[in-house]
């Protein structure tokens, strides 16, 4: 990533890319079609906002597949970086910062945790343990370490939140980062060990007595579970807000902004062993 004007430029930035060495198939390839309606959207040369055609969120945070259960790292590889409406809709700071990450093959690695949630018919018993997670990803990412991490599902962010605290600029006020799931979906394959997930998310971000600046990001992912562990697909769009100058015409609803990903993610503890040793899950 390029040197950042300010740390909060590198905040906003690094929430578009929030968020293997082996080659995770095609979407279309790996599903059947009772899951292209999610996945096909890792394929997609634009996208328009998830619910925007009025299909509703599934209820609560996203569920995951028992094969995720336990902590993993993951080998985070960036692959592309494409501007739907053009540089027009995209700020400077990010679209020199991805361009660079491209140019460079960045690769990252941290950790990852699901831990097991409420029973599901359908075996998805694994929730993400975003409060661990999050503080990981965002580290790896601004590359410097995240004060404070805190997650919870408040009866007005039913889908989740994930609050993070960062260091102020030049000893000043901490930076203070809300994300809020507002609206998620998912498809699981038994059969195939396949997972497909999207969600919304609505990150604010403030320091000390500032304007709040908002960004909204879709994260979409498709999981192929393996005999040695898991390969992924991930992409993460960026959308205009109606509070922001791109939000006009060609802008409102549909992403200005696409970085696609790869994941391979090696089991490195089983849920249960952390649970038998009584860390936090």
């Amino acid at each position: 990533m390029v040197a950042a004007a300010t740390r909060r430029d590198a905040l906003l930035a690094a929430s578009a890319a929030f968020s293997s060495t082996l080659s995770a198939p095609a979407a279309s390839a790996i599903l059947p079609p009772s899951q292209l309606a999610l996945a096909s959207r890792l394929d997609a040369s634009s996208l328009t906002l998830p619910g925007a055609d009025g299909l509703p969120s599934f209820d609560g945070p996203l569920r995951y597949p028992n094969f995720l259960l336990g902590t993993w790292e993951l080998t985070n590889r960036v692959q592309r970086f494409s501007m739907p409406l053009g540089a027009n809709f995209v700020d400077d700071f990010t679209r020199y910062s991805l361009e660079d990450d491209i140019r460079r093959a960045e690769e990252l690695r941290y950790l990852m945790r699901w831990r097991p949630g409420p029973a599901d018919a359908e075996g998805l018993d694994a929730v993400l343990d975003r409060g661990f997670s999050g503080q990981q990803e965002a580290s790896a990412f601004l590359g410097e370490a995240v004060l404070d991490s805190k997650y919870s599902l408040p009866r007005e962010g039913p889908h989740g939140r994930l609050e993070l605290k960062f260091a102020g600029e030049g000893g000043g006020p901490p930076i203070l980062s809300a994300i809020d799931t507002v609206w998620c979906r998912w498809a699981y394959d038994a059969s195939r060990q396949r997972h497909a997930t999207t969600e919304l998310l609505r990150q604010r971000v403030r320091a000390g007595g500032d304007a709040v600046e908002e960004t909204l990001v879709e994260s979409s992912t498709v999981f192929v579970a393996r005999d040695k562990g898991i390969v992924a697909r991930n992409r993460q769009a960026s959308y205009a807000t109606p509070s922001g100058a791109a939000y006009v015409g060609l802008a409102a609803e549909r992403a200005t902004a696409m970085t696609d990903y790869t994941w391979s993610l090696r089991r490195v503890d089983d849920w249960r062993g952390e649970m038998a040793e009584g860390r936090a899950v």
